[in-house]
């Protein structure tokens, strides 16, 4: 079947509209919920992640770990666009057929196609991709638990080597117990990205608000913040269980209960604060003023509440995603006329990454030159 007319059928089966504009927070796949309620889960889980602060740190600098993060940005675009190719191609080829299990579609077309070595290419590929992310995981989840609660609480007094027999007890513990939800999850038909998304919305909006309090806000204490991270735990709670709202809003609604509880909280129990502290975004811009201190280093900005010039071409990205989403789903049925969007798209593209490329020389030649001259960058 040809790939125009696979589109056309997937059109006429309101699979190619992207762009949900539905108001009903029941849906999951809507504009907003993607904007709003994802961009803040997407925050919390790239920002705020011990996981990825981890990565982060191990970078040579600031700018490397900058370059890190916008590299995973950009890239995630074309990543997307190759599995939904991948799920276009899919359906062609199995003429529509829908399966009990849509995890196990690439399994049933490896087995079925028959090239030697596929099934152990794809089942290495799985343990490798699952290995490079749980290794990072049991690692933050065993550093938080020596680091916020053994350390803190039960053995504050202890040598490193105490310390690091502690972490790797915490690594084993953390290895046998996640087990238990990965039983729970496993006879679960939907998609897996879905699944663990639904799962972490239950707390990553009081993880953001948390992190956006602390940064922000000179009045929030801990005592403050805690009760309004319990409040948001009981109203996402309450949400699930007696609403039909989606969970992508579970982030939204997190957000929201703990800012209004935890601002209410801190206020009652504290009273107004009259100064920022140190770790905050306004802390740190002060702190560096005041020990004049480069708030740039090799281009990039080291000091808090900068946005560094790259950083708005996410924001183009997020533009021309949508114009595609659109344009695709348009012409579907006009080869013509979507071919030469696809064209059009595409030299769009080849041209916003030459551009970027003579821009980045440029930058690093300028910085280099700046380092040479011993000037402070700011």
């Amino acid at each position: 079947m040809p790939m125009t007319e696979v589109m056309v059928n997937l059109k006429e089966k309101g699979m190619t509209d992207a762009l949900n504009t539905s108001m009903n927070l029941s849906e999951v796949t809507t504009v907003w919920a993607g904007v709003i309620a994802m961009t803040m889960f997407h925050t919390t889980v790239y920002g705020g992640n011990q996981m990825m602060v981890q990565r982060c740190m191990a970078a040579k600098s600031m700018g490397d770990a900058k370059k890190a993060m916008l590299m995973m940005g950009y890239v995630a675009f074309f990543i997307y666009f190759v599995f939904i190719l991948l799920g276009v191609l899919f359906n062609a080829y199995y003429d529509g057929k829908e399966f009990d299990n849509g995890n196990t579609i690439i399994l049933h077309y490896a087995s079925e196609y028959g090239l030697p070595g596929l099934m152990g290419i794809i089942a290495a590929a799985i343990l490798a991709a699952s290995m490079s992310s749980l290794d990072s995981a049991f690692n933050s989840m065993a550093t938080v638990s020596v680091a916020d609660f053994y350390k803190r609480f039960y053995k504050p007094n202890e040598s490193e080597e105490h310390y690091l027999k502690a972490s790797r007890f915490f690594t084993v513990m953390w290895a046998v117990l996640i087990i238990i939800p990965a039983f729970m999850f496993a006879t679960s038909t939907g998609s897996v990205l879905e699944v663990l998304s639904k799962a972490g919305s239950y707390f990553v909006g009081a993880s953001f608000c948390m992190f956006v309090l602390g940064f922000y806000s000179k009045h929030i204490t801990e005592k403050g913040l805690l009760i309004g991270v319990a409040a948001s735990f009981i109203a996402i709670w309450y949400v699930a269980v007696a609403t039909d709202i989606a969970w992508p809003w579970y982030c939204v609604i997190g957000v929201v209960v703990n800012a209004v509880v935890a601002y209410v909280a801190s206020l009652a129990t504290t009273g107004k604060q009259t100064t920022m502290h140190l770790y905050t975004v306004k802390g740190q811009q002060a702190e560096y003023a005041r020990l004049n201190k480069p708030v740039k280093e090799g281009g990039w900005y080291v000091v808090p509440g900068k946005i560094d010039a790259p950083c708005y071409g996410l924001l183009v990205m997020f533009v021309f995603s949508l114009v595609l989403l659109w344009g695709l789903n348009e012409f579907i049925d006009n080869a013509p006329m979507l071919i030469n969007f696809i064209r059009g798209c595409s030299f769009i593209v080849a041209v916003s990454v030459v551009g970027y490329a003579i821009y980045s020389f440029k930058r690093a030649k300028t910085t280099k030159q700046v380092v040479q001259t011993g000037q402070n960058p700011q």
